[in-house]
């Protein structure tokens, strides 16, 4: 069993963060006695899963000192024990709540890791990771073929389970090189001579590392942000106020605007600071397609920011004009 990581989702539709990791305990606890758990060592919430059954556990982490800061960022969920709800302290924060954390009261610690990465290599299609560990510095730099620092936590991840599995870690590698992204993860489609980066958000931890995965490299982007808020998004979109549209506002170039709660959306960027000469509320889902390809140069990227049934209308608008498939074919 894999946990990566537990951020807070809408509320509308998931437990608060406590009571979902009770959960997640109270299953794994019912799961045979050969059960392997392959756990997140940085989260806390995630680690403490272990101590709820005896069970085979391999943990993973980043180990990279360059990587993250020293202060648990302003959206962090989990910044007290799970275990005596004191405050955490953190030696260095990689990820909201996610980071070389340690409790001063009762003594709970960010446990050793068995897969973890002693340097992280951010590019803007992907990152490299070194390997330490138990694992040993016996291969060459780990490809991981997308970017963002919450992939490389998911390139580790699934290298730990490939090890609970005691498959080759050789093959595993190889594996990820090959890596596909997924509906919506950071996938690229080619349409009108531009590239559209697709990046489904959802939740202000999403958001926020979708932001960072933009803007590690130093880009200007261009957006298409989308908003709506059916059923499978979320009928509840205060979340976007907790996301740090500030630290996106500066850079971006130019952002067109659409959903069926556009306007909202378009409001918070006002509020983040983006110039109102650099936004464009579109309303209908092939106009937004067609302004925000426009306004990028031949050859260049637009990123698509949007929530799940705002991405599937875009993607359906691109698959109508040929640059897809719907994503069930894929």
């Amino acid at each position: 069993v894999v946990v990566t990581n537990l951020f807070r989702d809408q509320m509308d539709r998931y437990f608060e963060l406590d009571t979902l990791a009770r959960k997640i305990g109270d299953a794994l606890a019912g799961l045979p006695g050969d059960t392997t758990l392959v756990l997140n060592a940085d989260d806390p919430l995630v680690a403490y899963l272990a101590l709820r059954r005896d069970a085979k556990t391999v943990f993973f982490g980043v180990d990279d000192p360059d990587v993250g800061g020293v202060i648990p960022q302003a959206i962090s969920d989990a910044t007290r024990c799970p275990r005596c709800k004191s405050p955490l302290t953190y030696a260095r924060v990689v990820l909201a709540h996610v980071g070389d954390w340690s409790c001063p009261s009762c003594g709970l610690t960010r446990p050793p890791r068995d897969v973890a990465a002693t340097k992280v290599t951010l590019g803007p299609s992907g990152s490299e990771l070194v390997l330490a560990g138990t694992v040993g510095n016996v291969f060459e730099p780990v490809r991981v073929p997308i970017p963002g620092l919450y992939n490389a936590y998911n390139a580790l991840a699934a290298l730990a389970a490939a090890r609970a599995l005691d498959l080759g870690l050789a093959e595993a590698i190889r594996a990820l090189a090959s890596f596909r992204p997924a509906f919506g993860r950071l996938e690229t489609i080619e349409h009108k001579g531009r590239t559209l980066r697709l990046v489904l958000v959802k939740n202000p931890a999403g958001f926020n590392a979708a932001i960072g995965a933009l803007l590690e490299t130093g880009r200007s982007p261009r957006l298409l942000a989308a908003l709506s808020d059916r059923d499978a998004d979320g009928r509840d979109v205060s979340w976007i106020w907790d996301a740090d549209f500030e630290a996106l506002a500066p850079p971006v170039e130019h952002a067109v605007i659409t959903g069926l709660r556009g306007r909202d959306l378009a409001l918070r960027f006002k509020y983040a600071g983006l110039a109102k000469e650099r936004l464009a509320v579109v309303d209908d889902w092939a106009a937004a397609i067609d302004r925000a390809t426009t306004l990028a140069p031949e050859g260049g990227e637009v990123v698509v920011l949007a929530t799940y049934t705002a991405m599937q209308a875009l993607r359906a608008v691109l698959a109508r004009a040929g640059a897809t498939v719907p994503f069930w074919e894929d």
